[in-house]
């Protein structure tokens, strides 16, 4: 499939649409569909909204391995 006008986020919510129920994410034992997936990416996105975190600043993660 070739959308040389589409970007990543574009095909993430075609897919979360497409097809939600489906696993998108798998660690281990856990997995996560797409609508799941979605939903948890929309959470971090409000909260950096509400921290004045603007779409042209760099954030940066810190996790363990």
């Amino acid at each position: 499939m070739k959308h040389p006008h589409t970007s990543l986020v574009d095909l993430f919510e075609w897919q979360v649409a497409r097809d939600p129920h489906s696993i998108a994410v798998v660690f281990g034992q856990d997995s996560l569909t797409y609508a799941e997936l979605d939903r948890r990416a929309k959470q971090v996105a409000h909260y950096l909204a509400r921290q004045n975190i603007g779409t042209e600043q760099v954030v940066a993660l810190a996790m363990p391995r």
